[in-house]
């Protein structure tokens, strides 16, 4: 689960007396438009009703936004705390008076791992199956994932697979010990 894709592999390993191990790919799933940058856009919205009272933010206040996010969920996913504890996001004004005018927001640890947890890696059954559109959209040949949840996509992978013994998570969005532990829950 990379920044702006996920996909998923399965080896196997097979150890050799006295002889390096043999790796064989037994398969390897759709690269679909399913990422961290996908989090980041939804904590956003999350974020910009709060931020603004009326109308919208500009294209340059929604990029800071969108990078405050990044920085955001980085900081909520890597430690533990409260479910109250609150998170802010500050993004500059419209004008000139950069600081006199900063918009401030506030998201509480149990709203923002409800975000990510529920909306991107939710609980799923090994029959699951994720949602999809008759018409999907393509860029770059990849599709665009219509169901958000990754862990709907990984159930649908390792339907009819053999048994997980290890894991090796890659991509940043992995970082957090929290989503690793809840894709291992879920594999």
């Amino acid at each position: 689960v990379g920044g702006g894709t996920s996909d998923f592999s399965l080896f196997e390993l097979k150890s050799r007396e006295g002889r390096e191990p043999v790796i064989r790919r037994v398969a390897v799933s759709d690269h679909i438009l399913l990422g961290g940058d996908n989090i980041d856009l939804a904590l956003a919205h999350l974020f910009e009703p709060r931020l603004t009272a009326s109308g919208g933010l500009s294209p340059g206040q929604w990029d800071h936004l969108v990078a405050r996010c990044r920085a955001l969920k980085e900081k909520a996913l890597g430690g533990d705390g409260p479910a109250d504890e609150a998170f802010s996001v500050s993004i500059p004004a419209r004008g000139s008076q950069l600081f006199a005018g900063t918009l401030s927001a506030q998201a509480t640890r149990a709203e923002i791992e409800a975000l990510i947890l529920d909306g991107f890696f939710p609980d799923a059954r090994a029959g699951d199956r994720p949602r999809r559109a008759l018409g999907a959209i393509k860029e770059f040949g990849l599709p665009y994932a219509f169901d958000s949840a990754v862990t709907r996509h990984l159930a649908d992978f390792l339907r009819d697979r053999p048994a997980v013994d290890a894991v090796l998570f890659n991509g940043g969005s992995l970082v957090s010990e929290r989503l690793r532990a809840r894709l291992c829950d879920e594999i």
